[in-house]
């Protein structure tokens, strides 16, 4: 099953962006074989760009976001994060190179779907 993931960045390098901060997103797919290469790049709004959020721009930050499993974000505040949550997408705050975030995050994932699966099992 393939999946995305939105990640903040600044440079396209390392995962350095606090998600409220963030004007662009780079999209990263993960194919059935757990390899992952770059899908596009998306430009939003910040949606804390005036010292306090914009609910507005916060519903069209998770809107570019929606297709995503995952967003990975150097930071991101209780009520961005339950928004996504909503969604189905896991924020993940962590500051890391992309390479290596990315690595880790397909080893949680994959324990992750795999305990899920053992559960629907057994119900």
């Amino acid at each position: 099953m393939t999946y995305k993931v939105a990640i903040s960045s600044s440079d396209g390098k390392v995962v350095n962006q606090h998600f409220g901060h963030t004007e662009n997103f780079s999209i990263i797919q993960v194919d059935e074989n757990k390899q992952y290469h770059f899908f596009e790049e998306r430009l939003i709004e910040a949606p804390c760009s005036t010292g306090g959020h914009d609910e507005s721009a916060l519903e069209k930050a998770v809107l570019a976001v929606v297709d995503c499993r995952y967003v990975l974000c150097a930071q991101i505040g209780g009520g961005a994060e339950r928004v996504l949550e909503i969604q189905g997408i896991q924020a993940i705050a962590v500051r890391d190179f992309i390479e290596n975030a990315m690595q880790k995050l397909i080893a949680y994932d994959v324990k992750q779907y795999k305990y899920k699966e053992e559960v629907e099992s057994v119900l």
